[in-house]
């Protein structure tokens, strides 16, 4: 089981979320590679979901899940070495 990500440092000085900057500054001061930064996001996804669905979330949350997904999926393309090849489920 992993641990909870401390979804206080996702937060400004003002309360607010921090944007995709911010965020991608976060994994590398953490020195994460990159199946680590998959493991932080869908972390982090899970937690602002939950937290999301605690205070039935405002825009900039939404904004903010998919600021973190849209980074989810950069990092999986990379991993899986962004051949151009697409795969279908």
């Amino acid at each position: 089981m992993t641990v909870p990500f401390d979804l206080s440092r996702l937060l400004t000085p003002e309360g607010n979320l921090i944007g995709r900057e911010e965020l991608q500054e976060i994994m590398a001061e953490q020195g994460y590679s990159a199946g680590g930064r998959d493991q932080f996001l869908k972390a982090v996804l899970t937690e602002l979901g939950q937290v999301d669905a605690l205070r039935n979330g405002s825009e900039r949350e939404a904004e903010i899940l998919e600021e973190v997904r849209d980074i989810l999926r950069n990092e999986q393309a990379r991993m899986n070495g962004s051949s151009g090849s697409e795969t279908h489920d």
